[in-house]
């Protein structure tokens, strides 16, 4: 025979385990409300004894607090001013008064959009300033006369003696400008003038070019040039290394025959079938890079003080115009030839001219090549005389000062 669970069978077992529970509850509750009634019993039967409201006191612990007293220290005792340093007594008295009486927060309303100054924002950043001056003197013994000067007594010249100094070269005239160059030890370059006060200008040197493609010194300027030295010697003072008439002349010899000799044009033609107009001639000058000089045009290169393609009327023929290039003033790594054809070019496309040699023949392409090997050749007679094509040197001597 099988045995079923009833639902009756749960509700049984579910009554049986609620009622034990509960009785369980009760029982301890019970116990707890004894254990309570007993300590309350016992509080009544004490009070009265040793009731400080009363002004009753225990003989036994009195006697136990005058040992305890007796046995102790006098401890010294702190205010609760003395606990707070000074510097924050105020704000320590502040915040008691707004803890007592609480702050009243205002509402919140929506922020201000203010506009934005950027001006204000920017930072200024120092500048490096580079100091003036060069890492080596500007001048060149190949072409000019020179004296140098190292001060006589101490490291440095004084700024009094320099100004002494520019005030001489000012007042003596030559045929050429004369130079000033100044050592300043403290930056380390060379310069043509010094910072006001300059008290570390240890070398000075002063120059004069000898010859130009136009004038030469001649024995009486060098003597003004050696005079002048010799007079800076003693006002500075200075140790000077100056060089004597002959040098100074022998020096403007050889310069005067290399100008000489390679003060050269190549020159072109440009051939039209009628007279130019002055007009179109102008217009198309200007639109080449070219500018009007005292009855011809001018194109320079950078800052040249010479130009280096020369544009004018032939004097024979109004239908041709003259073309150009000064050699020694042209730089070869530069191709100067490409750019006097091309210039050319230009020139005969606006003006409606053929581009010739001096001899009128057509510049065709076997002409032109001829053209490049005399122009390299001159190039290589310069290089050996010293005085390379387009170098600072040859700018110096073959422009007019």
């Amino acid at each position: 025979m099988s045995f079923q669970i009833e639902p009756w069978h749960i509700a049984l077992a579910v009554a049986v385990i609620g009622g034990g529970a509960y009785w369980f509850y009760r029982q301890k509750n019970v116990k707890t409300d004894k254990e309570d009634r007993k300590i309350l019993d016992e509080l009544r039967n004490q009070k009265g004894k040793n009731d400080p409201l009363k002004g009753e006191v225990d003989p036994d612990q009195e006697k136990l607090k005058d040992k305890l007293a007796a046995d102790e220290e006098e401890a010294p005792m702190l205010s609760a001013a003395d606990q707070i340093m000074p510097e924050v007594k105020a704000s320590a008295a502040a915040e008691s008064e707004s803890a007592q009486a609480p702050e009243e927060k205002p509402a919140p309303r929506e922020p201000e959009q203010k506009e934005l100054n950027f001006s204000q924002t920017s930072v200024e950043v120092p500048r490096y300033v580079r100091p003036a001056g060069h890492r080596l003197a500007e001048i060149d013994e190949g072409v000019e006369a020179v004296a140098h000067f190292t001060p006589e007594a101490g490291e440095y010249f004084t700024p009094e003696a320099i100004a002494m100094c520019e005030a001489a070269v000012r007042d003596t005239e030559m045929p050429f400008p004369l130079n000033l160059s100044f050592f300043n030890a403290d930056t380390g370059l060379w310069s043509a003038s010094l910072p006001a006060g300059c008290r570390t200008c240890s070398q000075i040197y002063l120059s004069v070019q000898t010859a130009d493609s136009v004038k030469s010194l001649d024995s009486m300027s060098a003597s003004r040039f050696i005079s002048l030295a010799e007079r800076l010697a003693i006002d500075l003072p200075a140790e000077a290394e100056v060089p004597d008439g002959e040098t100074i002349l022998a020096k403007s010899e050889k310069v005067r025959r290399i100008v000489e000799r390679f003060s050269q044009y190549l020159t072109f033609k440009l051939v039209g079938c009628r007279d130019i107009d002055d007009s179109a001639l102008n217009q198309a000058a200007v639109a080449c890079g070219f500018s009007y000089t005292e009855g011809h045009y001018e194109k320079r290169e950078g800052t040249q003080t010479e130009p280096l393609i020369v544009l004018g009327r032939m004097p024979e023929f109004k239908n041709e115009l003259g073309l150009a290039l000064n050699i020694a003033l042209s730089v070869p790594a530069s191709d100067p030839l490409a750019q006097i054809f091309s210039v050319a070019n230009d020139l005969a496309a606006r003006l409606d001219l053929e581009l010739t040699d001096q001899l009128g023949a057509p510049m065709g392409s076997r002409a032109a090549a001829g053209v490049a090997r005399q122009l390299a050749e001159r190039y290589r007679e310069m290089q050996a005389a010293g005085a390379a094509a387009g170098s600072a040197r040859a700018r110096r001597i073959f422009s007019v000062v």
